[in-house]
């Protein structure tokens, strides 16, 4: 029961780096005048 809990918030952690880091990085890219790699306009 346990162990079931503390994987599944090491997966919700690492989705939560993983969008952080995504995130960040869009928003230099859209600083630096590149297109937008999530958002297609």
């Amino acid at each position: 029961m346990f162990g079931k809990q503390t994987a599944a918030g090491a997966v919700v952690t690492t989705v939560g780096l993983a969008f952080t880091l995504i995130v960040k990085a869009e928003t230099v890219l859209l600083l630096q005048g590149a297109p937008s790699l999530t958002v297609q306009v």
